[in-house]
């Protein structure tokens, strides 16, 4: 269930820092006011832009991916990630949605618990051979 940080402000205006909240049936009535957006409401969804469009800005691919912009110019240092590339003569970094798609589907590959065939559990236990002792 998504929770949401509420600020209490009265309704007659005062900071809620001047007046401590008694108990329920106080006759100054409080009100919640949204400070931060629910959780569910958070989640990136591509805007129309970013999914009919071949290439993608940092901006867009991290929208895209549901990541923020920062995290993939950390990748892109780092030499981690999807594949990116300079374009035009400010050589701005971008994204090819389909190398995007496919870097998804590899890292989905590689995690051990998206591929059946990397799980350790999948794996026949290994037994020790019987040692020859010299005696």
């Amino acid at each position: 269930m998504a929770a949401a940080i509420v600020d209490e402000t009265l309704v007659s205006g005062e900071s809620p820092a001047l007046h401590t909240p008694g108990p329920r049936n106080s006759q100054r009535p409080f009100r919640a006011v949204l400070t931060q957006p629910l959780l569910a409401a958070s989640v990136a969804v591509p805007s129309e832009h970013v999914a009919r469009t071949a290439f993608l800005t940092v901006k867009d691919a991290a929208e895209y991916l549901g990541l923020s912009p920062h995290t993939l110019y950390v990748w892109r240092h780092r030499r981690q990630g999807p594949p990116s590339f300079r374009m035009g003569s400010r050589g701005r970094v971008m994204y090819r949605r389909e190398a995007l798609d496919a870097w998804v589907r590899e890292q989905e590959q590689a995690d051990s618990r998206s591929n059946p065939a990397l799980s350790p559990l999948a794996v026949a236990p290994q037994h020790r051979s019987e040692r020859i002792s010299d005696a």
